[in-house]
């Protein structure tokens, strides 16, 4: 039908020639005019280049000379995603869909424009649209369940990389993803196992090994954490997370030193991280380093006004110098911010013994009671108030 000019440039496009194909399809078009498959390959060609101005110029062409065009709505929405513009690549691959809605790549590229969008929601309902018609799509699966775990889904994530690894078991993203949610899960031993299966198929991801060393700081073999962070930290020397780990594991071995040098270079990436301007605070108590502490935990408060703990660790250090008022003050501060916060409810119980006002005092051991029953060094401070409050009478 198109004769000869149209052979020559498929053959071009197929064997990658794109150049030459647009040549030949453009010789095709002056025969065809009306024909709208011209325009459309003669964009894909263009698409194919990098040239998306002009690619995208052709597929509304194509559009034009065929407003049914499913394909070339499609492909327009994957040349508005190369220029950056997500929401015109939403309404033409939903416009692509509307036409032929049987096609899933469609529906994958909508998907993925959502999920670049951070638009977790709509990745799901997209994808539950199809995914059954597509029920051995493991990258289906997989971008199910990294949504799911985004909104903080975790047992549906769970079963989205468990089905995409019954699909796939040679992809060791999968398994990355299903330790992430395991460790969100507290499900380590596993978590770790599937972690550890990861590394094994592929050793050059660059988040398995921050991976695996969260994994080995939650069940606390911190030597193995500290070696996978190292590795770590060779794929990404910028990433004040791995640093902040570092911190964590020297912390619990009581290493002072290195975790204040690896926190100290997580908070020099990240300036606003108040938890880590926190745990620096903490050390330097330890160390009886106690200006420097509090300058830490006063940081922490005013990057974030809300940071609980440190609010209750000033009010520790206020408790050590005898300033019972002042405790009190950053006491309260922390359970207005943290109710359920059963060390800063004993704390505080402390400070109202010291001021001997023992009713407040009692009644604040009961409530650490209450939210930690197991916690047996409450009943016997309760007690010792009792004891105190009884011999004042």
């Amino acid at each position: 039908m198109f004769g000869n000019d149209y052979e020559k440039a498929d053959k071009a496009f197929d064997a990658g020639d794109y150049e030459k194909a647009i040549k030949f399809y453009l010789k095709a078009a002056k025969n065809t005019p009306w024909e709208a498959d011209i325009p459309y390959y003669i964009g894909s060609a263009y698409y194919n280049l990098g040239q998306y101005d002009h690619a995208m110029r052709y597929f509304k062409e194509a559009i034009q000379k065929d407003p049914q065009h499913a394909n070339a709505y499609n492909s327009l929405g994957n040349a508005l995603i190369e220029k950056d513009d997500l929401e015109g690549a939403v309404a033409h691959y939903r416009k692509a869909i509307e036409i032929y809605a049987e096609e899933p790549v469609y529906y994958s590229n909508l998907a993925n424009t959502y999920y670049h969008m951070n638009d977790f929601e709509n990745v799901i309902n997209v994808l539950s649209a199809v995914i059954k018609q597509n029920a051995m799509d493991d990258d289906l699966y997989n971008t199910m369940g990294l949504s799911y775990y985004y909104l903080e889904m975790p047992n549906e994530a769970k079963n989205c990389f468990q089905k995409a690894i019954g699909i796939n078991e040679s992809n060791a993203f999968y398994y990355t993803h299903l330790a992430m949610v395991q460790k969100q899960l507290g499900e380590y031993t596993e978590a770790l196992q599937n972690a550890e299966t990861s590394l094994q198929l592929d050793p050059n991801q660059d988040n398995i090994h921050e991976t695996l060393g969260d994994l080995y700081l939650d069940v606390e073999q911190y030597e193995k954490a500290i070696s996978a962070y190292q590795k770590a930290i060779q794929f990404d020397q910028q990433n004040e997370a791995i640093y902040k780990g570092f911190g964590d594991a020297y912390y619990c071995l009581g290493d002072y030193e290195p975790a204040l040098a690896n926190y100290g270079k997580a908070l020099e990436i990240d300036p606003s991280w108040a938890f880590v301007c926190n745990m620096i605070g903490k050390i330097h108590y330890l160390k009886n380093e106690k200006e420097q502490a509090r300058e830490y935990y006063l940081k922490a408060i005013k990057i974030d006004p809300g940071h609980s703990v440190a609010y209750n660790n000033l009010g520790g250090m206020a408790t050590d110098n005898g300033n019972y008022e002042e405790a009190t003050g950053y006491f309260e501060k922390a359970i207005e911010l943290e109710p359920e916060n059963d060390i800063a409810f004993s704390n505080l119980g402390f400070a109202y013994l010291r001021q001997k006002k023992y009713k407040d005092a009692m009644d604040c051991m009961k409530r650490a009671i209450a939210l930690n029953p197991d916690d047996g060094d409450y009943k016997m401070q309760l007690e010792q108030i009792r004891q105190e409050f009884a011999d004042s009478l």
